[in-house]
């Protein structure tokens, strides 16, 4: 979600004041910047601090993300594909990319097959191979893109 404006001004998360208002990043660059006018940066001083921030898991889910990312990588650059986009055919077809090296690889699998493996897991088409039938499909959706942000016809 982004943050609020009155007549082009920030305004403050806490108290809603426009003006003046700043944003303060997560110590562990995870949740939502909080904008905040200097009134209520110091009033709510611990918001703000790293103790607050650990006790609502920013640290262990930012340490949890990296970790993600890095094992991606890692996969990718052993040759293995890894998930990184799907876009729903019809009710019988999921067209998911694959990163790789070189771009993309696309397969065709049922949506059964595609949601057997969780979406917070790095997944390759041998794993979903596994759970189903997977069949050899486009590098690219249909208008030759490669994210999950397009249309769905």
């Amino acid at each position: 979600m982004g943050h609020s404006y009155s007549n082009g001004l920030l305004c403050c998360d806490i108290c809603g004041y426009a003006g003046g208002v700043k944003r303060y990043p997560c110590p562990f660059g995870y949740c939502k910047r909080v904008a905040a006018c200097e009134k209520c940066r110091k009033m709510h001083t611990k918001q703000f601090s790293k103790k607050h921030h650990r006790t609502h898991k920013c640290e262990a889910n930012s340490i949890a993300f990296n970790e993600k990312i890095q094992k991606e990588t890692n996969m990718i650059t052993a040759g293995k594909p890894v998930r990184c986009s799907a876009k729903t055919i019809d009710t019988d077809t999921v067209h998911v990319l694959f990163r790789t090296t070189q771009g993309t690889t696309g397969r065709y699998m049922t949506p059964a097959t595609y949601h057997s493996i969780g979406l917070g897991s790095p997944a390759t088409p041998d794993d979903f191979a596994a759970h189903g039938t997977i069949v050899t499909a486009p590098d690219t959706f249909f208008d030759g893109s490669i994210s999950k942000n397009i249309a769905i016809s």
